[in-house]
């Protein structure tokens, strides 16, 4: 099972390294995230690393606080690898902190897990019954041998069972 995790590679968001990516590795998961691309063009190897996942974790952390009741932005990367995900009928959970702006846009009909910061407990428990799900939920697969390309683009045809 692959993963993608998306955060903001800050020193806020270094507790995901800490707590997230050994929950998720405990699942037997490989972590895949847009770190580490070096000379790449960013935009298009995340695109191709979320495509090639079979689930993704988006975090959205507080980032810049604005106006009067508080809020905060989130990371725009970390909202368009989400759609990214959504496009691609990936398998995808967004992981919101409580103070982030609740303006839910084109993902707001979908399930997510709103956390505090002071309860980072819950969150584990949360996240583990999601991967838990995907883990169960994963089939025995034939492999085909195809160009990358290719194998690609038609992994949204095979998770809708239309090729």
């Amino acid at each position: 099972m692959n993963i993608f995790i998306g955060y903001g590679y800050n020193e806020k968001d270094k507790w995901i390294e800490e707590l997230i990516y050994p929950l998720v590795r405990s699942f037997e998961a490989t972590i895949i995230s847009g770190k580490d691309l070096h000379g790449q063009s960013i935009s298009k190897a995340v695109v191709e690393r979320i495509k090639s996942s079979d689930g993704m974790l988006a975090f959205m952390t507080c980032r810049e606080q604005f106006g009067q009741h508080g809020y905060y932005t989130t990371h725009v990367w970390v909202r368009d690898e989400l759609i990214t995900a959504i496009n691609h009928d990936i398998p995808c959970v967004e992981i919101k902190e409580k103070m982030v702006d609740p303006q839910l846009g084109i993902t707001g009909d979908r399930e997510r897990i709103e956390f505090d910061e002071s309860n980072k407990a819950q969150l584990l428990v949360d996240l583990s019954k999601v991967l838990c799900e995907w883990r169960r939920k994963l089939k025995p697969r034939r492999l085909f041998l195809l160009p990358k390309d290719i194998a690609i683009d038609a992994r949204p045809c095979l998770k809708k069972g239309t090729l």
